[in-house]
């Protein structure tokens, strides 16, 4: 009775072990954020960037981005981790369409507006499709991941490729790499180094 008893345990720890395991790996539908979580990261430059959701609603989420120098925007996501048309920090590459799995179809979306580095206003055309599950490592941790390959054209500027990294235990992207070719300039990467849930 006694062995009866140890098995079931057992065998319901590893039920639930796996099941929390299988949701915290949901590639499928779009996580839920909560008010106060956090995401740190290396921006492309070096210094780090800081995003916190302050308000979930109904619509969606407002997340306060800050950048490297300081300086605080809203950025209005949907449900569906959607950012605005307009250009905002993340929102040129992270445009997500779900469910993220290497055998889904690409998907396209455009951006106006101004760059960074200032200047005219342009619009961007981007096609991003998923192309692995794998691995990757990042100041953050390691995770699992899907690997979405993007191509980005500029109106006035050519064109050029991307790579963005989306880890469901993290519920955000945790990496960006722009190759040292042409469109990127010397490149760059953009990393998680430390997150927090609520």
């Amino acid at each position: 009775m006694r062995l009866l008893v140890i098995l079931c345990v057992v065998a319901m720890t590893s039920l639930t072990g796996s099941a929390i395991a299988q949701q915290a790996l949901d590639f499928s539908t779009a996580p839920t954020w909560s008010a106060g979580d956090t995401w740190t990261f290396r921006s492309f430059a070096g210094p780090q960037t800081i995003d916190t959701v302050l308000a979930p609603s109904a619509d969606g989420y407002t997340v306060k981005y800050t950048s490297p120098n300081g300086a605080e925007n809203l950025v209005e996501y949907d449900k569906n981790l959607l950012p605005p048309a307009s250009f905002q920090p993340f929102t040129f590459f992270w445009h997500p369409q779900w469910p993220l799995v290497p055998d889904a179809k690409p998907w396209t979306f455009t951006i106006t507006g101004t760059s960074i580095g200032g200047g005219p206003s342009t619009t961007w055309d981007t096609t991003e499709q998923v192309q692995a599950f794998e691995s990757v490592t990042v100041p953050a941790g390691t995770f699992q991941a899907v690997r979405i390959h993007g191509h980005q054209c500029s109106r006035n500027d050519g064109c050029g490729d991307f790579d963005i990294w989306y880890a469901p235990q993290v519920k955000f992207f945790v990496k960006i790499v722009l190759p040292r070719v042409g469109y990127w300039g010397s490149g760059g990467v953009e990393e998680l180094l430390s997150y927090q849930l609520h």
